[in-house]
C-alpha cells in the first residue's frame, strides 16, 4: 500500500472465537530520533497494546476510545516510505523508495522519492578505480566520518556514467545509498554527500556477475527500447546498480537505469 497522507490505524478481523485480532496496520508518521525499522515496531506495539486493552474492556464506549487512540496518534500525513517494503533483490536492507508505474517488455517505468547518498568520483569504470572508490564509502559507513558513526550498509550501490561529449570527458562516480539523511560529515574529502531528486527512471534488470561490458550493453539496449516505446530520456548519462556482494553467486540482480529529463 502507499499513502501520501493518512493515519495510523489498526486493521482489526475476527478469529474463530469471534474475537478481535490484529490482522496488520497502516504506520504514523516518523518520530524524531528513530529510524524506519524502530518506527515500524513502536507502531505495532502501540496497535497490539490497543487491541489487548480493547478486548479485554467490557465497556463498548471504552473499547471504542482505546481504537480510537491508535488512530489519532498518527494523525498527520506521511510520506509513502513508511509503507513501502523493499523488493527481494534489496535482500533485507534499506533501499531508494519507488513506485512501479508500467512494466514494458524489457524494461520498467519507475517513479523514484528523493533520496540520500554518498558519492566518490573515480578515474573511470576499470575494476581498479571503482574498487577504490567502493573502499572510501565502505570505510565512510564504517565509522570513518566526522561522528564515527556506524552506518550498515544499504543497496543498491551504483555507478554513474557521463559520457564524453567532443569538448569533455567522461565522469563517473560511485555511491552508496543512505535510509537516514541525517549523514555525518566524510573525513576523507574526496567523499561528498549527496541528493538525487524524485522522478522517473526507466530500469532494464538483468542477472550474472555484471562487467563493464555487461552494463554498456544492457544500457545501450535500454536506451533503444526506449526509443522504440516513445520514451524522452537524458542521452549521455546512465546508472548501474549492483545489489549483491562480490561472494554471492547465484541470483544476482543487476540494473541499468535512465533517467527522464
Amino acid at each position: 500500500m502507499h499513502l501520501l497522507c493518512g493515519w495510523t490505524l489498526c486493521l482489526y478481523g475476527r478469529d474463530s472465537t469471534g474475537g478481535r485480532v490484529l490482522k496488520g496496520v497502516i504506520k504514523m508518521k516518523k518520530p524524531f530520533g528513530m529510524n524506519r525499522l524502530e518506527r515500524r515496531y513502536a507502531s505495532e506495539d502501540l496497535c497490539r497494546w490497543v487491541n489487548k486493552a480493547s478486548v479485554t474492556t467490557q465497556s463498548a464506549m471504552a473499547s471504542t476510545l482505546l481504537s480510537a487512540l491508535c488512530l489519532l496518534v498518527g494523525l498527520v500525513c506521511f510520506p509513502s516510505t513508511e509503507c513501502w517494503e523493499a523488493p527481494w533483490f534489496c535482500h533485507g536492507r534499506e533501499c531508494p523508495v519507488y513506485t512501479v508505474v508500467q512494466q514494458y517488455e524489457g524494461f520498467e517505468e519507475r517513479n523514484y522519492e528523493a533520496s540520500h547518498w554518498i558519492t566518490a568520483d573515480v578515474a573511470s569504470t576499470s575494476q581498479s578505480d571503482l574498487k577504490d572508490g567502493f573502499w572510501k564509502l565502505y570505510y565512510f559507513n564504517q565509522g570513518q566520518n566526522s561522528e564515527s558513526k556506524e552506518i550498515a550498509m544499504t543497496r543498491p550501490v551504483v555507478v554513474s556514467v557521463k559520457e564524453a561529449d567532443s569538448m569533455g570527458e567522461q565522469q563517473v562516480s560511485i555511491s552508496v545509498f543512505q535510509s537516514d539523511t541525517d549523514i555525518p560529515e566524510p573525513n576523507d574529502n574526496t567523499i561528498r554527500k549527496t541528493v538525487t531528486p524524485g522522478g522517473t527512471v526507466y530500469v532494464r534488470s538483468f542477472g550474472g556477475v555484471a562487467s563493464d561490458e555487461d552494463a554498456l550493453e544492457n544500457a545501450q539496449q535500454l536506451r533503444e527500447d526506449l526509443r522504440a516505446a516513445g520514451k524522452e530520456f537524458v542521452e549521455n548519462r546512465f546508472d548501474a546498480a549492483g545489489y549483491d556482494a562480490p561472494w554471492d553467486l547465484i541470483n544476482r540482480h543487476n540494473e541499468v537505469w535512465v533517467r527522464a529529463p
